[in-house]
């Protein structure tokens, strides 16, 4: 049986004519005809497949994932409306209380005249006069309530701290001590006023020695500042302190041993006798000779 003519094959190599011979070199296509076999079918692309059974579309999915979730979020809000129904008693006013915040939202926390009472009291006579110590704090745990609802609380009723009172101006007799004595810490400052009879804070001290002029009162040199101009090491100036060969006196600052210990105070007169006395211990290679010009 005579094979049915063919097209020409689109194989670039195979040359077929309409009627082909069978020992001719062909393509598969062309020798599967020729055979009598039928044609191989095309492949089919996985986009182009049907859907297969038993699984979900992705519309489907993301509706159902909406639907969910708002199911829950409607029962957390249920959950907590019950727990506020349940948990809130009825607020009842208090005799001379601001009512601005009393509406129909429940209240967790009433504010008895009691309370109120005690609030005031500790607004009057504590708030704002111990430092150290949250009078706020332990009156809100004493109440049983938060302390930022007793603190705003307060705040609607108008309950005002005690205010702290400006320290009196300074004397004159306190400004002589203070220059005298300027080289000193603060706190050893305000323990030399206290023995006079005047009563003044670290702060206050601090800031009036500024406004004095600050190191300006300071006639005299530290151990650093001394070895600096002399050209040796501050551990030699404090040697020559403990042989005694310079006279100095302690700051009195709270520095430990293992910060080196107090801070020494050289004065001028300390430095020009040790100048007069010892100047073999100085190398003058190494001396600040123009700091040494207008020192003498």
């Amino acid at each position: 049986m005579q094979s049915a003519p063919i097209e020409k094959c689109k194989v670039p190599w195979c040359n077929n004519s309409a009627n082909v011979e069978a020992g001719s070199v062909l393509c598969d296509s062309c020798r599967e005809q020729l055979a009598g076999a039928k044609p191989a079918k095309p492949r089919k692309s996985p986009l182009n497949r049907p859907p297969i059974i038993g699984v979900t579309p992705p519309d489907v999915l993301e509706a159902r994932r909406q639907a969910a979730r708002k199911e829950k979020l409607a029962k957390k809000a249920e959950i907590i409306r019950m727990r506020r129904v349940k948990t809130s008693p009825v607020p009842q006013p208090v005799e001379g209380a601001s009512t601005a915040s009393m509406g129909t939202k429940p209240c967790r926390w009433v504010i008895t005249p009691d309370m109120d009472r005690a609030i005031l009291e500790a607004y009057q006579n504590h708030v704002g006069k111990h430092h150290g110590e949250s009078v706020t704090a332990n009156l809100a745990h004493k109440l049983g309530i938060p302390k930022w609802k007793l603190i705003r609380y307060a705040v609607k009723q108008g309950y005002v701290a005690c205010l702290h009172k400006k320290e009196p101006n300074w004397h004159p007799r306190e400004i002589s001590i203070l220059k005298a004595n300027a080289h000193l810490s603060p706190e050893r400052l305000r323990v030399l006023l206290a023995r006079e009879g005047f009563n003044r804070s670290v702060n206050g001290i601090v800031l009036k020695k500024k406004r004095l002029g600050g190191k300006a009162l300071v006639d005299g040199y530290s151990c650093c500042q001394l070895s600096k101009r002399l050209g040796i090491d501050a551990k030699g100036i404090t040697r020559w302190i403990e042989l005694g060969y310079i006279q100095a006196e302690q700051r009195g600052t709270a520095r430990m041993a293992v910060q080196g210990g107090d801070i020494w105070f050289i004065s001028n007169e300390s430095v020009k006798s040790f100048l007069k006395e010892h100047i073999d211990l100085v190398d003058f290679r190494k001396l600040d000779k123009y700091w040494l010009v207008s020192f003498l």
